[in-house]
C-alpha cells in the first residue's frame, strides 16, 4: 500500500511538472508570436532597423519556440534584401560619377555647365540602369548640383560639382523625411538669439524670434 501511494505521489509531480513547462513554453510562444506580428508591422512601415532589433531579440530570448525558427528566416530574407539595395544604390551613384565625367567635358567646350541632361548626351553621358533617376538641380558657368536615386534602392547621391559625391538623407524612391529644416542649425548664444513681442494690426501681439542660422544646405534658403 505503501508504494503504492509513493508511487502515486511520484506520477503526481512528474504531471505537476510537465503542467508548468508547458505552461512556461505556451506563455513565451505566445510573447514571441507577439513580437514577431510587430516586427512585420514595423517592415511594412519601412522601419527596418526596429524590426530588426525585434528578430534579433525573438531568436535570443525565445529560441525554442516555433517563431524563433520564423524569425531567423526572416533575418536571413532581409539580410539578402539588404545586399540587393546595395546593389542598386552603387547603380545609382555610378550614374551619378558618369554626370561628373560629362559635365567636365561639357564645361571645357562651352565654359558652363549644362542645364539639362540632353545637354550632355553627346559627351557620352548614359543611364546604366532604367530606375535609376539623374536630374540636375542647378548649373551656370561656376558650379553645378546633380543628384541621382535608384527606386529600389535606398539611398539619395548628390553632387556639388566640380566636387565630390556625397550620401545625403537615407530616403526609398528618392523622397526624404527631411522637410527641410534638418540641416538648419540656431546660434544659440543669448548675444545673437533674442525674443521680443511685437503688436500686429492684423494678428494681434506675437512673438519674434530674431537670431543667426547657419545653412548646411547646398542651395540657398528663403524662409524658415
Amino acid at each position: 500500500m505503501r508504494r503504492k501511494i509513493k508511487f502515486s505521489s511520484t506520477l503526481i509531480i512528474i504531471i505537476f511538472l510537465i503542467s508548468i513547462t508547458t505552461i512556461a513554453w505556451g506563455g513565451s510562444e505566445k510573447k514571441a508570436r507577439r513580437m514577431y506580428n510587430q516586427a512585420l508591422i514595423f517592415l511594412d512601415e519601412v522601419e527596418v532597423l526596429k524590426a530588426e532589433k525585434l528578430l534579433k531579440n525573438i531568436v535570443s530570448e525565445h529560441m525554442d519556440t516555433s517563431v524563433a525558427t520564423e524569425a531567423i528566416k526572416t533575418l536571413q530574407m532581409m539580410e539578402s534584401f539588404r545586399i540587393i539595395e546595395e546593389y542598386f544604390n552603387t547603380s545609382a551613384h555610378a550614374d551619378l560619377r558618369n554626370l561628373m565625367t560629362a559635365m567636365n567635358l561639357y564645361y571645357k567646350e562651352h565654359k558652363r555647365y549644362a542645364a539639362s541632361i540632353n545637354e550632355l548626351e553627346k559627351y557620352g553621358f548614359y543611364i546604366y540602369d532604367k530606375d535609376t533617376t539623374v536630374t540636375i538641380v542647378f548649373a551656370n558657368n561656376k558650379n553645378y548640383i546633380g543628384k541621382a536615386f535608384h527606386k529600389r534602392g535606398d539611398k539619395t547621391y548628390l553632387v556639388k560639382g566640380p566636387g565630390k559625391i556625397q550620401e545625403i538623407e537615407k530616403s526609398r524612391n528618392g523622397a526624404s523625411d527631411d522637410k527641410g529644416n534638418k540641416r538648419l542649425y540656431i546660434k544659440r548664444d543669448p548675444v545673437d538669439l533674442k525674443g521680443f513681442f511685437v503688436d500686429s494690426k492684423k494678428s494681434g501681439k506675437l512673438f519674434v524670434v530674431k537670431g543667426l542660422i547657419t545653412n548646411k544646405y547646398l542651395d540657398i534658403r528663403n524662409f524658415i
